[in-house]
Order: C-alpha cells, then structure tokens, then sequence
C-alpha cells in the first residue's frame, strides 16, 4: 500500500504539470472530483503520513529509477492541490506533526 502512496503522489506532480497547460474545465473538474475522493480515503504511511505531509516533506523519497528528474519535495503545486481537494491540513502523522509542522521545520524558504 505504501509504494502505491508514492506512486500517486508522484502521479500528482506530473498532474500538476499537465494542468498548467491548457487542459479543459471538464477534465480539470474530474481530477479534483478524483482527488477529493482520495483524500476522503485518508490513507497514510506507515508513519501515518498523508499525502499532504508527503508533499510538503523535503525528504519524501523518489524513485531514482523514473522519477528522480520530474519529482521534487517539497511540492508547493502538489501541496496547494490536495488543500484545494479538501485534504485534512490538521491531520497528524505518528509523531503528532501536522503538514505545517513540516513547513515551518525548514532551513531555507520552499519556493
């Protein structure tokens, strides 16, 4: 279940890139629609980590293999994607850490 975690929020940056482009309302509406179905699914990481926290994390994991070169985290787009879905913003992991919680523990400002 775990691998399929990251297998989607990978899926999501690359979204996220499409739908910068010019997609149509039509299939920007089904994407949220999905994503929001998603969200309602809550699933989390072994550490309880959603995607929300996965996306703002600057040490989620990438597949070096495929991924390596389109996928970067943290992810403002993927971030701002998954709050506009509804994804829960005061979910907690294992550790009681909230996705801001995440934020605000960086050294340098994510752009």
């Amino acid at each position: 279940m775990e691998n399929n975690i990251y297998s989607v929020l990978y899926i999501l940056v690359i979204v996220t890139k499409l739908m910068k482009k010019n997609i149509s309302k039509l299939e920007k509406f089904e994407i949220h629609q999905l994503l929001y179905k998603l969200n309602k699914l809550n699933v989390t990481t072994r550490e309880g980590q959603s995607l929300l926290h996965l996306s703002v994390n600057f040490q989620t994991p990438v597949d070096d293999f495929h991924t390596n070169h389109v996928c970067k985290f943290p992810c403002a787009d993927v971030a701002r994607l998954l709050m506009r879905c509804g994804a829960d913003v005061n979910s907690m992991d294992n550790e009681r850490n909230t996705p801001l919680h995440i934020i605000v523990s960086y050294q340098k400002p994510v752009r």
